[in-house]
């Protein structure tokens, strides 16, 4: 019977690093760009734009940021994926 309950455990532990990276580089893609120095942008601003109001839904709906991307990528044409390989290409 434990046996059994060891691989969810282990599957949940990875699905929650996951999240966690994700949450993580949603919020550095959102302080990347400063707005008082316009040359400063660590990744586009479009970009940064979007990781920006997921942080603000995901606060004020008391949300993980990674539960947010669909909603806003949707609203500004950008896909979730192509969000995710620009962080990882410009933030790492």
């Amino acid at each position: 019977m434990i046996a059994d309950s060891v691989e969810p455990i282990v599957e949940n532990i990875h699905y929650s690093d996951t999240l966690m990276f994700y949450n993580s580089k949603i919020a550095r893609g959102a302080l990347s760009c400063s707005t008082e120095k316009s040359g400063l942008c660590e990744i586009d601003e479009k970009y940064a734009n979007v990781c920006r109001q997921v942080m603000d839904i995901a606060i004020q709906e008391n949300r993980a940021p990674a539960d947010c991307v669909n909603q806003v990528c949707s609203r500004h044409g950008v896909g979730v994926n192509e969000l995710l390989q620009v962080l990882d290409a410009n933030l790492g």
